[in-house]
């Protein structure tokens, strides 16, 4: 990536504080354009994870295109393997 860390990526969902069903579901909407993300909370929150958070994140990722997918793959491999340089 821009920053020189090709792998890297945000805590879905946030880490402090509880996320909304909705909200958790729209930050793993996101994801596609990450080489990596995890759901990652602080002590006393609800897991980021989304088995805590029901139906609804389902629901909003099965609305969201994931052709993207594999073209971040080629250009994470590109990255790590063959030049060990950022994009």
């Amino acid at each position: 990536g821009l920053s020189g860390q090709p792998h890297s990526g945000p805590d879905i969902g946030g880490f402090a504080g509880n996320a909304t069903p909705r909200l958790f579901g729209r930050w793993m909407g996101i994801r596609a354009v990450f080489p990596f993300c995890r759901g990652h909370s602080e002590t006393n929150t609800i897991d980021h994870e989304p088995r805590s958070f029901g139906e609804e994140p389902a629901s909003v990722l099965s609305s969201r295109p994931s052709g993207m997918i594999p073209f971040l793959n080629i250009l994470l491999y590109n990255c790590i393997a063959l030049v060990g340089l950022p994009a």
